[in-house]
């Protein structure tokens, strides 16, 4: 860190001695008002109202990683293929986000979007029901990859059972509605959405999605989910 501020120190145009332009550069860094929702919202704000057509909904997408002893959580919208940074936030800890976590990470995001339609995506960290029904709460619409090992209720007549152990045909789309995800109670009902890739030529990919959403038209589940891989080029 302290070579990036020598680098700026050096291209930064004060008439000053080296070392004082490089306490000032930290000093101004530092300043608690350099926050997402100061500096980067306005020009978010302008920029939706530029690029995005009106009335078009926004893909959301949730995500973190990890560098060594950091780790980011990231909110992005997609935009032409592309990820691009909305709000984020380093967590004092390893490893996976919890709820409050991404509570927090959202809450800046869902009051910079108040006037916008828009969907959120998550890969399998972000499989709670807990923040599926958070969503629904905020009237947001969602579509969350699960695990395979979690178990749903695909009737009332049925008994719980594994994601994967249910009907999976090679690129045909299963569709439950208002079913029973995860043995939790108290917090209501969803739709699933579980779809398997067929292998083509060579290819012998095997790879199935377990989509929990609030969509109920499938299609639509499907298409927004497939923009959650935007965000890979930008980390």
């Amino acid at each position: 860190m302290s070579q990036r501020y020598e680098r700026l120190a050096t291209l930064f145009p004060q008439p000053i001695l080296f070392e004082s332009r490089r306490r000032n550069l930290q000093r101004f860094l530092s300043l608690p008002q350099l926050i997402p929702e100061a500096v980067w919202f306005p020009i978010v704000k302008q920029w939706i109202k530029r690029q995005i057509p009106r009335g078009q909904p926004l893909q959301i997408v949730l995500d973190r990683t990890q560098w060594q002893n950091r780790n980011l959580f990231m909110v992005s919208v997609v935009y032409q293929n592309r990820a691009i940074p909305l709000f984020w936030m380093w967590l004092d800890k390893q490893g996976q986000s919890s709820l409050s976590d991404q509570q927090k990470g959202l809450r800046p995001v869902f009051r910079l979007l108040k006037k916008h339609r828009f969907v959120l995506l998550g890969d399998r960290e972000f499989h709670s029901i807990e923040l599926a029904a958070w969503c629904v709460e905020k009237e947001v619409s969602f579509v969350f990859r699960l695990p395979k090992n979690t178990t749903v209720q695909p009737s009332c007549s049925s008994s719980f059972t594994r994601l994967n152990e249910l009907p999976q045909a090679p690129g045909l789309v299963e569709h439950y509605v208002q079913i029973q995800v995860t043995q939790k109670r108290g917090f209501g009902k969803h739709n699933l959405a579980i779809r398997r890739k067929r292998a083509y030529r060579q290819s012998r990919a095997n790879e199935v999605w377990y989509l929990l959403t609030n969509f109920v038209d499938v299609d639509k589940a499907l298409f927004h989910y497939n923009a959650r891989f935007c965000i890979e080029p930008l980390f």
